[in-house]
């Protein structure tokens, strides 16, 4: 088969996989087919800042790389010539051959390579525009797998923005399914564990303007740092965000503004509720097994807290109007 069909067939069985992966186990899968078509001892595939010449990890996935590797390789990045040349020149991949190291080359990244078998490397950089970030991949080989050839660097120059496309599609996928779990009226983001967002529905960035009116990303606001590397729920006046348990990095989080239900307990909002559909006194007390002196109380403590002055109004309050300042 002539190389051009080769990379249309792995492009095609790459881009299948977003239909069966999230971005939990997409990249993983995708990894697996590339390194039929471009062989691989590892791999590190992830998104960072850039500072200068040195990249700010945000989160890395890793395949067939020790994490102790990557513990060493923090302390050696900044005389990584690789890295310094992906930077200057985006979406061209960068080819290593320890046998021809680049002049001046630092001896302790030299040392790092022979330490870790580090033979040969192929990488490129993209930057994502909405949150400013390089998206890499990288992949190695050892000195028993031998160089990449030209042929071979081509055909990772081509991937790599199918890689990152796909990966976003997988995620989104993800977000479309995590929301099943979210409220109605909640919109969607991914961040990683750094709080740096990488995708966001429309109207995302709007609410959180709600309650941080000079925030523009793409970091999220310090208060929801914490929501990004554990998950968890923030409630405001203005709005509530809930993040789910982060996964192999990163999460989704859920926005909404706040509403006037929010200001209820559990048992108000079931008397609301039965109370604005017109039920008595005691039909509700029945149902919930109150006395109808307690639903009474429930239902002047509703009108109170809603602002309300008729069944209609607390109903409709309850049925998605904000709650105004």
């Amino acid at each position: 088969m002539e190389s051009a069909d080769l990379q249309s067939e792995m492009l095609l069985r790459i881009w299948e996989l977003t239909r069966l992966h999230t971005h939990g186990s997409f990249q993983d899968a995708a990894l697996e087919v590339v390194k039929e078509y471009l062989p691989f001892d590892g791999a590190l595939w992830g998104y960072a800042t850039i500072g200068g010449t040195v990249l700010k990890t945000h989160a890395v996935h890793l395949s067939g790389v020790p994490k102790e590797a990557m513990v060493e390789y923090d302390r050696v990045k900044a005389f990584d010539p690789v890295a310094r040349q992906a930077i200057q020149e985006p979406r061209r991949c960068i080819a290593f051959d320890a046998r021809r190291p680049p002049d001046g080359a630092d001896p302790r990244w030299l040392a790092f390579n022979r330490r870790w078998d580090v033979h040969a490397i192929v990488t490129v950089m993209l930057v994502q525009e909405f949150a400013n970030l390089a998206m890499f991949s990288s992949f190695y080989r050892s000195e028993r797998s031998g160089r990449f050839n030209e042929k071979e660097r081509r055909l990772h120059q081509g991937l790599a923005p199918h890689l990152a496309a796909a990966y976003r599609m997988a995620r989104l996928r993800g977000i479309e399914q995590d929301s099943s779990q979210a409220e109605v009226g909640a919109i969607a983001a991914i961040a990683d564990r750094h709080a740096r967002l990488h995708l966001a529905e429309d109207g995302f960035e709007r609410i959180l303007r709600s309650e941080w009116p000079d925030w523009r990303g793409p970091s999220l606001p310090s208060d929801l740092a914490g929501l990004a590397r554990m998950g968890g729920v923030h409630r405001s006046a203005a709005l509530i965000v809930s993040a789910a348990t982060p996964v192999d990095g990163f999460t989704t989080l859920w926005a909404r503004p706040t509403l006037a239900r929010d200001l209820l307990s559990t048992r108000e909002a079931q008397v609301a509720v039965a109370w604005g559909s017109g039920r008595s006194v005691q039909e509700i007390s029945q149902t919930l097994g109150l006395s109808p002196s307690t639903i009474r109380n429930r239902v002047q403590d509703v009108y109170a807290k809603l602002n309300a002055s008729s069944r209609v109004e607390v109903l409709a309050l309850l049925g998605g109007t904000r709650r105004e300042p």
